[in-house]
């Protein structure tokens, strides 16, 4: 049995059948509801980010708001602006998507914000808002550059900040390795601290402090540690053979931290500094700059006539007559490395024997010595014997004769090793092979051949027939 069906204003009913249903709207509208969801955000700090909520059936009976749910601050109603944040802003298009807008988005910001519509029972969604915040370093409570006594232990702190919290890592600028202790070593090592035991001046050098979280850019600062040591001289060559008259280069290698004051002298303590009779090089482990130094009125000065920006340098030294040869290291120059040479011009009898080769700084000082004998031009060792008035005589000497004056001369250009400070105990840089001047061995040379026996019964019959001679001619 079909019923009839009757028709009001605001409402309709129907019946069919036994069974009926009612539905009904308010005012000719439905009630409004969230169409899409609101999407979380992620953004670096300082960015600008716009929330979009999406809602229909509207109306003008309803309204939507904002609300930062950590603070409980309601930012919008409608499109009015509600909070004094002057960062805050709403628009909406067509009263179906309203935007949130947030400019220059600061830490405060992070949090959920909400979209709420304000029907008898509150419709909301809400959306996250994640700040991310690239790494600083704080100065402040993080290491700078240090100086610290060679034998010591360091500590090197790094503090950093941001958002994710970021990782903190070291490394050695020029990519050698850190050696936190004796035992290991590695090119790169975590954490906010760096611990270095027993520093040597191998760990010498700029450590960098790198910071990262994910978000650019990645950050690092730069420390300095200076190693300080006293001076250490080495002598490749401690004795020299040259003739008369020829030119002859002698050299040390020292290293000091700091920069050692460096000189050449005599043992009565004569500075040598007369540029028409010596030059005098330094070559130093960074610039590999040639330096002229000249001494005036007792004040050293200098001018550098050389430049090299080059990595390393290899030098070759050229075998004199009765030495034995020495083949310069091939080196990886560092800061506290210095190569001196010392070419002395013309040489005459009075330029024979020992030079020092001296360094000094405020841990210490130190010396080497060198001793220049004379050779003829075949390389034969000569020796000077001084004679009645202001002649001399020279005698070429026989390679057991030679042996024995060298040993002599080994022992005064050794004479001052004793006195050579921190000498055994130096650190070895394994990649040089200088070694001290108490460790170092010389051969004379044995080109001259002769009868020792026979020359020294000929040089006591020439001196008695010298004295028959003088007698019979009183």
């Amino acid at each position: 049995k079909q019923k009839k069906v009757k028709r009001r204003r605001g409402h309709q009913q129907k019946n069919v059948k036994d069974n009926f249903c009612l539905t009904f709207t308010v005012s000719g509208h439905l009630e409004p509801e969230f169409v899409d969801a609101v999407q979380n955000i992620t953004v670096p700090i300082g960015r600008d980010v716009k929330f979009s909520c999406h809602v229909r059936h509207l109306g003008t009976s309803y309204k939507v708001a904002w609300i930062h749910f950590e603070r409980s601050a309601i930012l919008t109603v409608y499109n009015q602006v509600i909070t004094r944040n002057p960062r805050v802003g709403v628009s909406h298009e067509n009263h179906r998507t309203w935007h949130l807008h947030l400019n220059d988005v600061q830490e405060a910001d992070r949090g959920r914000y909400l979209c709420q519509i304000n029907t008898a029972q509150a419709k909301t969604q809400f959306a996250y808002l994640n700040i991310v915040v690239p790494p600083t370093i704080e100065d402040s409570a993080s290491s700078s550059d240090v100086i610290v006594r060679e034998g010591s232990d360091l500590s090197l702190t790094c503090q950093a900040r941001g958002s994710p919290t970021p990782s903190v890592k070291w490394r050695r600028e020029d990519g050698r390795k850190i050696s936190t202790n004796k035992s290991f070593s590695s090119t790169e090592v975590e954490g906010s601290s760096l611990e270095l035991q027993k520093i040597s001046r191998l760990d010498m050098g700029v450590y960098l402090c790198i910071a990262s979280n994910g978000v650019p850019p990645t950050v690092s600062k730069r420390i300095y540690v200076s190693v300080d040591f006293p001076p250490m001289v080495w002598v490749p060559q401690q004795l020299v053979g040259s003739p008369l008259g020829a030119t002859v280069t002698i050299e040390c290698w020292l290293e000091a931290h700091p920069a050692a004051l460096h000189y050449w002298a005599r043992p009565d303590g004569q500075v040598l500094h007369d540029p028409t009779k010596y030059r005098i090089e330094s070559i130093n482990g960074v610039t590999a700059a040639v330096q002229q130094q000249h001494m005036t009125n007792g004040t050293r000065s200098s001018s550098y006539t050389v430049s090299s920006n080059n990595g390393g340098f290899h030098d070759k030294k050229k075998t004199i007559a009765g030495d034995v040869p020495f083949s310069t290291p091939n080196m990886n120059p560092s800061s506290y490395m210095t190569h001196l040479k010392l070419t002395i011009r013309h040489l005459t009898v009075r330029d024979y024997g020992p030079y020092r080769c001296v360094a000094k700084n405020p841990r210490g000082e130190t010396d080497g010595t060198i001793k220049i004998y004379q050779t003829d031009r075949t390389g034969h060792m000569v020796k000077t014997v001084q004679q009645t008035g202001e002649t001399t005589k020279t005698e070429v000497l026989t390679s057991t004769e030679s042996a024995e004056d060298l040993q002599t001369g080994k022992q005064v250009a050794n004479g001052n090793s004793a006195g050579t400070k921190n000498m055994s105990d130096a650190p070895r840089d394994s990649s040089t092979n200088l070694r001290p001047v108490s460790q170092q061995k010389e051969v004379p040379s044995s080109s001259c051949q002769g009868a020792p026996g026979l020359t020294f019964g000929l040089f006591h019959l020439a001196a008695l027939l010298w004295i028959l001679k003088s007698a019979l001619n009183r």
